[in-house]
Protein backbone atom coordinates (compact mmCIF):
# COMPACT_ATOMS: atom_id res chain seq x y z
CA UNK A 1 0.00 0.00 0.00
CA UNK A 2 2.84 2.39 0.86
CA UNK A 3 4.47 1.62 -2.49
CA UNK A 4 1.27 2.44 -4.36
CA UNK A 5 0.80 5.65 -2.39
CA UNK A 6 4.45 6.59 -3.00
CA UNK A 7 4.05 5.85 -6.71
CA UNK A 8 0.89 7.99 -6.92
CA UNK A 9 2.62 10.91 -5.15
CA UNK A 10 5.62 10.55 -7.45
CA UNK A 11 3.45 10.53 -10.59
CA UNK A 12 1.42 13.47 -9.31
CA UNK A 13 4.57 15.52 -8.62
CA UNK A 14 5.97 14.72 -12.07
CA UNK A 15 2.66 15.77 -13.63
CA UNK A 16 2.55 19.04 -11.68
CA UNK A 17 6.16 19.81 -12.64
CA UNK A 18 5.41 19.11 -16.30
CA UNK A 19 2.39 21.42 -16.25
CA UNK A 20 4.36 24.15 -14.44
CA UNK A 21 7.16 23.84 -16.96
CA UNK A 22 4.72 24.04 -19.88
CA UNK A 23 3.08 27.18 -18.47
CA UNK A 24 6.48 28.77 -17.88
CA UNK A 25 7.77 27.94 -21.36
CA UNK A 26 4.58 28.79 -23.24
CA UNK A 27 2.93 31.87 -21.81
CA UNK A 28 -0.81 32.24 -22.13
CA UNK A 29 -2.16 34.70 -24.73
CA UNK A 30 -2.44 37.52 -22.18
CA UNK A 31 1.24 37.09 -21.20
CA UNK A 32 2.21 37.13 -24.88
CA UNK A 33 0.15 40.30 -25.41
CA UNK A 34 1.73 42.07 -22.41
CA UNK A 35 5.10 40.54 -23.14
CA UNK A 36 7.89 43.09 -22.91
CA UNK A 37 7.42 46.79 -23.48
CA UNK A 38 9.25 50.03 -22.80
CA UNK A 39 8.48 51.80 -19.54
CA UNK A 40 5.92 54.62 -19.78
CA UNK A 41 8.68 57.21 -19.56
CA UNK A 42 10.77 55.49 -22.25
CA UNK A 43 7.69 55.09 -24.48
CA UNK A 44 6.87 58.82 -24.18
CA UNK A 45 10.48 59.71 -25.02
CA UNK A 46 10.48 57.21 -27.88
CA UNK A 47 7.33 58.77 -29.35
CA UNK A 48 9.01 62.21 -29.31
CA UNK A 49 12.16 60.79 -30.90
CA UNK A 50 10.11 59.02 -33.55
CA UNK A 51 8.43 62.28 -34.62
CA UNK A 52 11.82 64.02 -34.85
CA UNK A 53 13.27 61.01 -36.72
CA UNK A 54 10.44 61.10 -39.26
CA UNK A 55 11.17 64.80 -39.85
CA UNK A 56 14.85 63.93 -40.39
CA UNK A 57 13.89 61.27 -42.92
CA UNK A 58 11.79 63.81 -44.83
CA UNK A 59 14.66 66.32 -44.75
CA UNK A 60 17.01 63.68 -46.19
CA UNK A 61 14.52 62.42 -48.83
CA UNK A 62 14.50 58.94 -47.30
CA UNK A 63 11.37 56.78 -47.53
CA UNK A 64 9.47 56.86 -44.24
CA UNK A 65 7.59 53.66 -45.06
CA UNK A 66 10.89 51.72 -44.96
CA UNK A 67 11.81 52.91 -41.47
CA UNK A 68 10.85 49.51 -40.03
CA UNK A 69 12.97 47.66 -42.59
CA UNK A 70 15.94 49.96 -41.99
CA UNK A 71 15.70 49.54 -38.21
CA UNK A 72 15.29 45.77 -38.53
CA UNK A 73 18.38 45.61 -40.71
CA UNK A 74 20.50 47.85 -38.49
CA UNK A 75 19.41 46.21 -35.22
CA UNK A 76 20.18 42.77 -36.67
CA UNK A 77 23.54 44.01 -37.92
CA UNK A 78 24.46 45.38 -34.48
CA UNK A 79 23.45 42.15 -32.76
CA UNK A 80 25.53 40.19 -35.28
CA UNK A 81 28.53 42.38 -34.52
CA UNK A 82 28.05 41.65 -30.82
CA UNK A 83 27.08 37.96 -30.88
CA UNK A 84 28.34 36.69 -34.23
CA UNK A 85 26.64 35.99 -37.52
CA UNK A 86 24.61 33.02 -36.32
CA UNK A 87 21.92 34.73 -34.25
CA UNK A 88 19.60 32.45 -32.29
CA UNK A 89 15.93 32.12 -33.21
CA UNK A 90 15.10 34.08 -30.06
CA UNK A 91 17.35 36.96 -31.15
CA UNK A 92 15.94 37.03 -34.70
CA UNK A 93 12.38 36.95 -33.47
CA UNK A 94 13.09 39.56 -30.76
CA UNK A 95 14.45 42.07 -33.30
CA UNK A 96 11.29 41.69 -35.36
CA UNK A 97 9.17 41.98 -32.22
CA UNK A 98 10.88 45.23 -31.21
CA UNK A 99 10.43 46.82 -34.62
CA UNK A 100 6.80 45.78 -35.04
CA UNK A 101 5.98 46.80 -31.45
CA UNK A 102 7.54 50.26 -31.62
CA UNK A 103 7.13 51.37 -35.23
CA UNK A 104 3.60 52.20 -36.47
CA UNK A 105 2.41 50.19 -39.46
CA UNK A 106 2.52 53.13 -41.89
CA UNK A 107 6.29 53.33 -41.40
CA UNK A 108 6.86 49.60 -41.22
CA UNK A 109 6.63 47.42 -44.32
CA UNK A 110 8.21 44.37 -42.66
CA UNK A 111 6.43 41.03 -42.52
CA UNK A 112 3.59 41.05 -39.95
CA UNK A 113 4.82 39.75 -36.60
CA UNK A 114 2.30 36.90 -36.44
CA UNK A 115 3.49 35.61 -39.82
CA UNK A 116 7.15 36.10 -38.88
CA UNK A 117 6.60 34.29 -35.58
CA UNK A 118 5.60 31.14 -37.44
CA UNK A 119 9.10 31.01 -38.92
CA UNK A 120 10.54 30.70 -35.43
CA UNK A 121 7.82 28.85 -33.55
CA UNK A 122 10.20 26.79 -31.39
CA UNK A 123 11.15 29.39 -28.80
CA UNK A 124 12.88 29.40 -25.43
CA UNK A 125 10.42 31.85 -23.83
CA UNK A 126 12.69 32.87 -20.95
CA UNK A 127 15.56 33.62 -23.34
CA UNK A 128 13.18 35.34 -25.72
CA UNK A 129 11.99 37.72 -22.98
CA UNK A 130 15.59 38.75 -22.31
CA UNK A 131 16.25 39.26 -26.01
CA UNK A 132 13.06 41.30 -26.46
CA UNK A 133 14.06 43.64 -23.68
CA UNK A 134 17.50 44.10 -25.24
CA UNK A 135 16.19 44.66 -28.77
CA UNK A 136 13.56 47.17 -27.62
CA UNK A 137 16.42 49.21 -26.18
CA UNK A 138 18.43 48.85 -29.41
CA UNK A 139 15.53 50.08 -31.57
CA UNK A 140 14.92 52.90 -29.07
CA UNK A 141 18.56 53.99 -29.43
CA UNK A 142 18.48 53.68 -33.23
CA UNK A 143 15.45 55.98 -33.49
CA UNK A 144 17.22 58.39 -31.13
CA UNK A 145 20.28 58.29 -33.43
CA UNK A 146 18.12 59.23 -36.41
CA UNK A 147 16.38 61.97 -34.43
CA UNK A 148 19.61 63.61 -33.39
CA UNK A 149 21.51 62.76 -36.56
CA UNK A 150 24.35 61.25 -34.56
CA UNK A 151 24.82 58.41 -37.05
CA UNK A 152 24.90 58.28 -40.82
CA UNK A 153 21.53 56.54 -40.93
CA UNK A 154 21.29 56.94 -44.71
CA UNK A 155 23.41 53.81 -45.08
CA UNK A 156 20.73 51.82 -43.22
CA UNK A 157 18.27 52.74 -45.96
CA UNK A 158 20.84 52.02 -48.67
CA UNK A 159 21.29 48.52 -47.25
CA UNK A 160 17.52 47.94 -47.35
CA UNK A 161 17.24 49.42 -50.87
CA UNK A 162 20.06 47.17 -52.08
CA UNK A 163 18.30 44.16 -50.62
CA UNK A 164 14.98 45.21 -52.20
CA UNK A 165 16.64 45.57 -55.62
CA UNK A 166 18.33 42.17 -55.29
CA UNK A 167 15.54 40.28 -53.56
CA UNK A 168 15.34 37.66 -56.34
CA UNK A 169 18.90 36.59 -55.55
CA UNK A 170 17.86 35.80 -51.99
CA UNK A 171 15.02 33.54 -53.04
CA UNK A 172 12.00 35.48 -51.83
Amino acid sequence: MKKILFLMVLLLSVGVNAIASEVENNPNPQEKKDFVVLSKTEQAEFDKYLEIALDRLRENDLPQDFLGDALLSEATYRLELTYGWGLSNEQKRAVHYAVTTLIPAEYNQTMPFEEYSRLYADIDWAGYRVQCSQTLEIVYELVKEIAFNSEDFGKWFQRVAWYQRNIKIFGK
